[in-house]
């Protein structure tokens, strides 16, 4: 079980290191806009906090791919992704029920985030 903990740690390590390197390619305003990576096989999903900044990000993709390569030894192919923001939805009141249409929404957001990753 520790044998798998420690993977999933180095995993992680090694996904804020990417992340962090990343961002340091990037302009300062555009860099904390990067807010994820996740890396399968040679499949590199970068993520955004908007569509408007995902667009931005894209153009950089030769950089970020270059400075991916470097890293994780060979050239990935990148998938640009936004994450949606949770802001307007409030945690329910001790003691009431979560509407309808909110858990609906939730569970539509982590249904189609867990697949796509």
């Amino acid at each position: 079980m520790k044998e798998k903990h420690l993977a999933v740690y180095k995993h992680a390590k090694r996904l804020l290191k990417l992340r962090q390197t990343l961002q340091g390619v990037l302009p300062p305003d555009m860099a904390a806009h990067l807010i994820g990576v996740s890396l399968n096989g040679n499949r590199l999903v970068i993520y955004s906090d908007s569509p408007a900044w995902n667009t931005r990000l894209r153009y950089m993709a030769p950089a970020l791919a270059q400075c991916a390569a470097r890293q994780i030894g060979a050239l990935p192919h990148l998938v640009f992704l936004t994450l949606p923001q949770h802001r307007h939805l409030k945690p329910p009141a001790a003691g009431r029920k979560i509407p309808r249409h909110q858990l609906k929404k939730l569970l539509g957001l982590f249904n189609r985030d867990s697949h796509q990753v």
